[in-house]
């Protein structure tokens, strides 16, 4: 009788976790406003150590630039929805879409750090703080989405 126990744990455990429909909205929700406080808060203690040069113009979602709080929130949240929808499009095209969305999100966070990298202007510290958020983002799309967008297979006793 222990053995039959013993034998659904694992048949439990080696089932893969799926995204859950009705969780991915919630679960994108709250990402993304994990992922803005977050930021913010980077944002704010970076401008308050004067690692912010307000003269650097930058391309953000609402236009060029110095670095705000308001681009900041807004790169954010935009950039948590759109690994939200990707999480969903894998989940509705993949086997494993957890395992591949993880894949390319930190493929577009690498490749994303090319930007902070590669604007003329700023300093050396501002272009730290603007990796770290993006850091930020990857961390919470990844760790975060998916975790709160899963569900666990059922075991039954």
């Amino acid at each position: 009788m222990a053995e039959l126990g013993t034998t659904r744990r694992h048949q439990a455990q080696g089932e893969r976790r799926r995204v859950a429909w009705p969780r991915l909205g919630l679960a994108t929700a709250v990402a993304a406003l994990i992922a803005v406080v977050g930021n913010a808060a980077l944002y704010l203690l970076a401008s308050a150590a004067g690692l912010v040069n307000e003269r650097v113009v930058l391309p953000s979602l609402i236009g060029m630039g110095p670095l705000s709080l308001a681009a900041v929130a807004l790169t954010s949240a935009v950039a948590v929805v759109g690994a939200g929808i990707l999480l969903g499009v894998l989940a509705a095209t993949t086997r494993r879409a957890l395992k591949m969305f993880r894949i390319v999100a930190s493929a577009l966070a690498l490749l994303s750090l090319s930007t902070p990298a590669t604007i003329p202007g700023p300093s050396s510290a501002m272009r730290l703080t603007m990796a770290l958020m993006h850091v930020m983002v990857w961390a919470v799309s990844v760790g975060v989405l998916p975790t709160l967008a899963s569900r666990r297979p059922e075991v039954t006793a």
